[in-house]
This record gives structure tokens, sequence and C-alpha cells, in this order.
């Protein structure tokens, strides 16, 4: 009975190890996931300090939404116009191919 109860214990012991081996393998890249992820909070603060444009409309201000829909309307425009150029040179060159 004696070696029996041992062997168990010993099973139970190498189980409970190989738990805690478990357990600490998941908490280091809990804690390397958590690393990541307030890197990726600092960068995205960065980035909409300095690029605010790119932030949420929900969180600008007024005159930030002005200048952007100033700025999209301008693009709006240039984009109109590379189009127009681009339609002019693939007539310009079909009516000299014909």
């Amino acid at each position: 009975m004696s070696s029996r109860m041992s062997f168990i214990e010993a099973h139970r012991i190498t189980n409970v190890h190989e738990l805690n081996d478990q357990l600490t393998q998941i908490n280091n890249m809990l804690d390397i996931e958590k690393s990541y992820s307030g890197e990726l909070i600092d960068m995205r603060k960065m980035f909409e300090v300095n690029y605010w444009w790119a932030s949420p409309i929900d969180g600008m201000k007024k005159n930030q939404l002005e200048l952007l829909k100033k700025e999209l309307e301008e693009l709006k425009k240039l984009a109109a116009e590379h189009v127009d150029r681009l339609v002019t040179q693939g007539a310009t060159t079909q009516t000299q191919k014909a």
C-alpha cells in the first residue's frame, strides 16, 4: 500500500511541476503581449499627435474638422485634374496611333 501511495504522490508532484511550467510559460507570453500592447498604445498616441487627421473623426475639434474638409476637397480637385490629364493623354495617344 505504501509503495502505491508513493507512486501516486510522485505522479501528482510531477503533474503539478508540469502544470507550473506551463503556467510560467503562459505568464511569460502574457507579459510579452502586454508589452506589445503598451508599445502599440504609445505608437498610436504618437501617431495621433503627429498625424491628427488619422484620428477618429468623433475625437476631432471643429477647427480640425474644417481643415480636414478643406484638405479633402483639395484632394478631390487634384484627383479630378489627374484623371482629366490621363484621359487627355489617352485620347492624344489614340489619335496618334490612328
